[in-house]
């Protein structure tokens, strides 16, 4: 089957920026978050890395054949001129700004998410906010309980008035909650979506995201327009809203929330992180006090306790020489949550026993010593690899 190229991005009339439309083609092929991409573009740029993807780069030096081999297998079947052009149309007919770091208003504290952070950032209204000193994550479940919303709406509308930048997922339940509350009191807030900005998802809060951008807000993706928000994006957006954030509240979280992923990249970045607590009785509150009991997160209790965040640092991130028994139940679930993976390969995954997982992911967390923490995310992809091959599972 032949594919058609992508065109050179220097070639494209709707770009007087090759650069940037690289980083829109190439965030169109890849999934957010893909540290191989990242250090990929750090070390050769998005046009030359673009161009590599269907050019022999045999005698090219500080390239790693079997990753580049890697990305090409997922990016070329995308890359077609058909596909590009219609990215690039969407963008200019939602009259979206393109943000990359090279721009003044990239969000900076997003590096700290090393080769994982985004090559690029798609917004629909006032993209100076990211540069705002305040931006505050407020989070929770989408089964928000009236005692939630009660108290999701207090903390806003007071923070609102400190002067901070309201920063949620655009979710029904405590996350819609805060961005109204936000608008109510007059404040500006960011909806941080995990699909394209041209049919923001969930589509019942199309009013709400009109209203943000009305009212000065932003609504902000890593995902160029026309690509749907995926399980797969819904977990990596959490990484973004994190580093993205200079403190993060927790409303209400259940036992298995999602919303706990938020906590976990709040640790590994060592962003300040509050949660409320609940009545002992709610199930909407569970992970909440976990957080609080287990994970050194602070109690919350006003809109104060929030403020004072700034001058804390209470969840610090584990660490030890080599993964622990947490970042196998992690490395497990990247393995549900990757869309790259087949059934077959899942269930020969899930067959291995923990010992023998464990230590494939001990010895791949060896070979980058003390990178080993920025480049979690590849120490994972590593050994999930390892074990495939392993067990002849890998094609």
């Amino acid at each position: 089957m032949t594919t058609t190229p992508a065109p050179d991005p220097a070639s494209i009339p709707f770009s007087v920026d090759p650069e940037r439309t690289a980083r829109i083609l190439l965030a169109a092929a890849i999934e957010p978050g893909n540290i191989d991409l990242g250090r990929l573009i750090r070390t050769h740029g998005a046009i030359t890395l673009l161009r590599l993807l269907f050019t022999d780069a045999a005698s090219l030096p500080h390239t790693d054949f079997a990753v580049l081999t890697r990305l090409r297998d997922r990016a070329v079947p995308l890359l077609t001129t058909e596909h590009t052009t219609r990215i690039l149309q969407a963008i200019r007919d939602a009259d979206l700004t393109v943000i990359t770091p090279a721009d003044h208003c990239w969000p900076h504290q997003v590096n700290d998410l090393g080769d994982a952070a985004p090559i690029v950032l798609f917004a629909r209204g006032d993209h100076e906010l990211l540069t705002e000193p305040g931006l505050t994550g407020i989070c929770g479940a989408r089964a928000a309980t009236g005692y939630g919303a009660y108290v999701t709406t207090e903390l806003t509308e007071g923070l609102a008035a400190h002067g901070d930048v309201i920063v949620a997922s655009g979710s029904y339940g405590i996350d819609g909650d805060a961005h109204r509350a936000a608008l109510t009191a007059g404040g500006k807030t960011i909806a941080v979506l995990a699909g394209g900005l041209d049919r923001p998802y969930p589509s019942g809060h199309h009013d709400l995201f009109d209203r943000i951008v009305r009212a000065g807000g932003l609504l902000l993706s890593e995902a160029p327009p026309t690509l749907a928000p995926t399980r797969w994006r819904f977990q990596r957006r959490s990484r973004l809203l994190a580093a993205l954030t200079h403190r993060i509240v927790i409303v209400e979280a259940g036992a298995r929330s999602g919303t706990l992923r938020l906590a976990e990249y709040a640790a590994k970045l060592g962003r300040p992180l509050g949660v409320v607590p609940g009545p002992l009785t709610s199930a909407s509150s569970v992970g909440c006090h976990v957080l609080i009991r287990d994970q050194g997160a602070t109690l919350i209790t006003g809109p104060a306790d929030v403020i004072a965040l700034e001058h804390t640092n209470t969840v610090t991130p584990e660490r030890s020489d080599y993964p622990v028994l947490d970042s196998l139940t992690a490395l497990k679930a990247d393995w549900e949550d990757d869309p790259h993976l087949t059934p077959v390969q899942r269930r020969t995954l899930h067959a291995l026993s923990d010992e023998e997982t464990q230590d494939a992911l001990a010895q791949a967390a060896r070979t980058v010593q003390d990178a080993f923490y920025s480049l979690f995310d590849s120490v994972r992809s590593d050994t999930t690899q390892a074990l495939l091959t392993r067990h002849g599972a890998d094609t």
